[in-house]
């Protein structure tokens, strides 16, 4: 009787938090070839730690949120680890699969890590108006990140951060292809400003203490990149919908795919542009 009694209580809790979600343990890790992650309720289920080849390349801190944030005229940011004014993201559902298998929460919190060659999670949620599907891929030592959203009624944005990205504050160098013919390059100054703020093709940074680096590769409409250079992280933001107005019914899709790689400080950029042209 006690355990139906604490199922019953389970299941009401799930319902209360909105989603499927609540089954799932709070905190899931996942190892993928030369990947490891970590996915949270507490952040929202996006990942929250990124260890590569057994180097952390990502910070983890519970406050260094990933994941998708709406900046509203009147009202300011709303989404993951945002509650300006009362309003926040609702996670409707979560899914997780492993090399194609659907994993029940029950499989995840019996196992404590899932092991696989390809992950996949799909999350639902809803910020305001706009409901927003989100999936991450990991395969061949990448993640592959998807988001398609759609508002209910016309909703004026001054700004989208589709994905945020806090990766590692050692990270010394970074490297902006902008277009064809022009780039910027630099060293981290932790000067809590931003370096970049506009178009981009593709952007890598890199650590040259630990001779690795990431480099991320976008496709959408109407995208930039900024880059905050910040003492707790290096954050890198795929920004739309600038002064915009989602209209009701309009659907809009974003990919980003982020590649890693070792390379030695002389030649890393060669290295990150390599990659980049195999994005």
């Amino acid at each position: 009787m006690k355990k139906i009694i604490a199922g019953i209580g389970l299941l009401a809790a799930a319902f209360a938090a909105g989603g499927m979600e609540a089954f799932y343990p709070d905190s899931v890790e996942v190892s993928c070839g030369k990947l490891e992650i970590r996915l949270g309720s507490a952040t929202f289920w996006n990942m929250n730690r990124v260890i590569y080849d057994k180097l952390p390349v990502s910070v983890d801190l519970q406050h260094a949120y990933w994941g998708t944030v709406f900046e509203f005229p009147g009202i300011g940011f709303v989404g993951s680890g945002h509650n300006d004014k009362g309003n926040s993201e609702k996670v409707i559902d979560i899914k997780m699969y492993a090399d194609d298998k659907y994993i029940s929460p029950e499989d995840v919190a019996k196992s404590g890590k899932i092991k696989c060659v390809e992950f996949k999670m799909e999350k639902q949620a809803q910020v305001k108006d706009i409901v927003f599907n989100y999936s991450l891929i990991i395969k061949n030592d990448q993640l592959v990140e998807r988001c398609t959203m759609k508002s209910s009624k016309d909703t004026p944005l001054k700004l989208m951060y589709n994905f945020m990205h806090p990766w590692s504050e050692k990270m010394t160098d970074y490297y902006i292809q902008i277009k064809d013919n022009e780039v910027k390059q630099g060293e981290f100054k932790t000067d809590e400003k931003f370096p970049h703020q506009g178009k981009f093709k593709w952007i890598a940074l890199y650590d040259k203490n630990i001779q690795t680096g990431i480099v991320s590769k976008a496709a959408g409409d109407d995208i930039s990149c900024f880059l905050w250079d910040r003492k707790y992280y290096k954050k890198v933001y795929l920004c739309a919908f600038f002064r915009k107005t989602m209209n009701a019914g309009q659907e809009t899709s974003h990919t980003m795919i982020t590649d890693f790689f070792k390379a030695p400080p002389a030649g890393w950029v060669n290295i990150a542009k390599e990659n980049a042209d195999k994005l």
